[in-house]
Order: C-alpha cells, then sequence, then structure tokens
C-alpha cells in the first residue's frame, strides 16, 4: 500500500536513477513525472508503467491544470526552474536533490565549480523547493570527497551512485515521520 504520491520532477541519467529507485520504494507511488524530451530512458520507462508524462518547460505549458495534488514534489536534475503553480502542488513539502554542499555552488553546472576551485569535498543535498533557487531548507547531505585525479564527470559518476541513496534516504525520513 502507498502511503505517499509523489510527482517527479527529472531530467538526464541523475535524474533516471533516482526515479528508478523511488519506483522501487514500496510506501511510494509516482502519479506523475516531469521530464524534458531528451530524457529518453524516462519517458520509455514512464510510458511502460502507465505514468502520465509531462515534457518540456513548465513555465509555459499550464501542467499544473493537469496534474493531481500529491503529498511530496520531488525534483532531481530537472533541467527547468519550477514555477510556484507547480510546487504548489505538493501538499506536504517539495524538494530539490541539488549536486553540491548548499548553500556552496547553487545552482547549474556545481560540479565544475567544484573542480575550479580545488575544492576536497562536494556533495549532495535535498533541501526544500522555495522561490529561490536551492535555498530552501536543508534536509539531509551526504559528502564525497574530491580528490586530485578528479573531473566535473567523474564527480557526476561518484552522484550517480548517491543521488538515488540520498532520495531513499528522504523519504526514509518522511515516512518515520508519517
Amino acid at each position: 500500500m502507498s502511503l505517499i504520491s509523489l510527482i517527479t520532477c527529472c531530467s538526464g541519467k541523475l535524474g533516471n536513477v533516482v526515479l528508478q529507485k523511488l519506483l522501487k520504494i514500496p510506501e511510494v507511488k509516482v502519479n506523475a513525472v516531469l521530464t524534458d524530451r531528451s530524457s529518453k530512458e524516462i519517458l520509455d520507462k514512464v510510458a511502460e508503467l502507465g505514468i502520465p508524462s509531462f515534457v518540456g518547460n513548465p513555465r509555459n505549458n499550464n501542467f499544473e491544470n493537469k496534474i493531481k495534488r500529491t503529498d511530496i514534489l520531488l525534483s532531481a536534475n530537472y533541467f527547468f526552474i519550477l514555477p510556484d503553480s507547480i510546487v504548489s502542488l505538493a501538499d506536504r513539502m517539495a524538494v530539490n536533490i541539488h549536486g553540491s554542499l548548499l548553500p556552496k555552488y547553487m545552482g547549474r553546472t556545481p560540479n565544475t565549480w567544484v573542480i575550479i576551485n580545488d575544492e576536497v569535498k562536494t556533495g549532495i543535498t535535498v533541501h526544500e523547493i522555495i522561490s529561490e533557487v536551492d535555498s530552501g531548507d536543508i534536509i539531509c547531505q551526504e559528502e564525497i570527497s574530491v580528490v586530485n585525479k578528479d573531473t566535473a564527470g567523474t564527480l557526476t559518476e561518484k552522484m550517480m551512485e548517491r543521488y538515488p541513496l540520498i532520495a531513499e534516504k528522504f523519504f526514509f525520513i518522511l515516512l518515520k515521520e508519517i
């Protein structure tokens, strides 16, 4: 039995690994997925499962008129900034999984900046979505070590392993509160 209804906003490989993990959590029911047209693996999976998908920039498509309310909205590597009309569809909480230890490296391409600035650690943050990008309350974080041979690409590979785990951790935290 599903305890938590979910809208997932996800793009690319990082978004796909999170979606795959969420689909395996018995207490979570993915009711809709927002993505982009280049995320073929995501689109194929949700079509196979009969989950409604919404493709494109949500600021231009009035998706909020077509999507049912949900308990949680979770964004993972989503290529678009969510308008308040989408965020407000979440009755309990809207969260984003961001590829840095916020508040450092808000916005796009944080791994590039981690390398440019010779950081020794980076990480992943789950935070609440508010109108200011990557600025909501932090729910949980996980550190990732940066070694001399790392590139933005190798950091992304490390994050591919950890993104689904921190998504699962977030839901375990949430389920304890129910």
